[in-house]
């Protein structure tokens, strides 16, 4: 007979009989292992359940689900067989292991494509390892509805499985719930779990809903920013945004939180990265996988990647003239570093933003000064008409 199993129970196990007697057996008795002890027939609590013969030595008996006290692992039970309802064969141990129990799981959503890599936490998991000895031939699986898939191991209190992929229909345009089932396998062929191949055992019941997943991105801006990140991205669309703590914005593969400011928008905050040049736009609906963003060229009216360009952030050496009028016209010539040609370069006089006249060089741009009150202001210079850096 298997010599151990989880407490669950639901699970056929083979127990062999002395002499061709099996025909005779009618019940399995489990019963505590310190409760009376060699003597199934005295009063005490058991559990008594039918045994089917399969051949002339052997006969399976479905355990029943068993309690393992709060604090351990594993508890003993002694099981014996009711022959001709009057006599009882000796005892033989078997060994009930905690069964796994799950807290939560993290995401509890992802696209109707699959692929979300689902954590599940809670207790136990140890016992059912890749190394474990104690539950030796049983390997923990998850089932998405009816889909099962492997569940991986990662520490005593957390599994993962990936997400299999739903299939859609017209009556699933915003998504739908299914369960989500832990469930425990059985080798039928290891050597010291001789189980029958029997269906997988479920456990515990979770939800996981498969949401419908399509971007539709009209606008956003800025488009550039600096290589340090903090830019703040407006992205805008002709159908609502999902309304998931889940979703965010890929930067060329890095994934940063995205804020629901309205239906339509979302803004996002650009991280840094090593190097300038452009990176694919992308959102996420469950945080892990990305869409790759695209809207229509004004001029091709063809579909293109939409691209965020990180650039050197500006920086401003002098300002010439140093003074104008307060009514504003005065063209200054502001020079420094690393300004970029684009209809987002604009210049800041105290909180007054212009967008710059001229583009000269990388080194030189021109502005025209703003109407202001007498006093001296700060003049700062942005690549992209939000990220300032100050000068003179």
């Amino acid at each position: 007979m298997p010599s151990r199993g989880p407490d669950a129970g639901g699970y056929p196990i083979r127990l062999e009989v002395t002499g061709s007697v099996a025909w005779r057996v009618t019940s399995c008795r489990f019963q505590p292992a310190g409760d009376s002890e060699g003597t199934p027939f005295e009063l005490g609590a058991w559990v008594d359940v039918p045994a089917t013969p399969i051949s002339d030595r052997e006969v399976t008996c479905v355990a029943p689900r068993w309690h393992v006290l709060p604090g351990q692992s594993t508890t003993d039970v002694n099981v014996s067989l009711e022959i001709s309802k009057t006599l009882w064969t000796n005892v033989t141990k078997f060994t009930y292991l905690k069964s796994p129990g799950i807290k939560y799981i993290s995401p509890a959503e992802g696209p109707f494509e699959g692929g979300t890599r689902v954590a599940v936490y809670g207790e136990g998991f140890h016992l059912y390892g890749p190394d474990s000895a104690e539950g030796q031939g049983m390997s923990i699986s998850c089932i998405f509805g009816r889909s099962v898939v492997a569940a991986h191991y990662v520490s005593p209190s957390e599994i993962f499985c990936y997400a299999p992929p739903r299939t859609t229909s017209s009556s699933m345009k915003a998504g739908h719930y299914v369960n989500l089932d832990l469930t425990l396998d059985y080798d039928a062929s290891h050597p010291t779990l001789r189980i029958p191949s029997v269906p997988m055992m479920s456990l515990y019941q979770q939800l996981f809903y498969y949401r419908v997943v399509r971007f539709s991105i009209t606008y956003a801006n800025p488009l550039s920013g600096a290589r340090t990140g903090g830019t703040l991205v407006s992205a805008y669309s002709d159908e609502p945004f999902l309304n998931t703590g889940l979703l965010r914005c890929g930067f060329g593969g890095q994934l940063v939180a995205a804020q629901r400011v309205s239906p339509f928008r979302i803004d996002c905050s650009t991280p840094s990265v090593g190097a300038p040049g452009p990176v694919p736009l992308s959102l996420s609906a469950d945080n892990q996988s990305l869409t790759e963003l695209t809207v229509i060229d004004a001029e091709t009216q063809k579909r293109v990647p939409l691209l965020f360009t990180y650039y050197i952030q500006a920086t401003v050496a002098s300002v010439s003239p140093s003074f104008g009028s307060s009514e504003g016209g005065t063209t200054v010539l502001l020079q420094g570093s690393h300004f970029v040609d684009s209809s987002d370069l604009s210049c800041r006089f105290g909180t007054t933003v212009v967008t710059a006249t001229r583009f000269i060089s990388p080194s030189a741009i021109l502005c025209e000064s703003p109407a202001h009150q007498v006093g001296p202001v700060v003049v700062s210079v942005a690549n992209n008409g939000q990220d300032f850096a100050s000068g003179t």
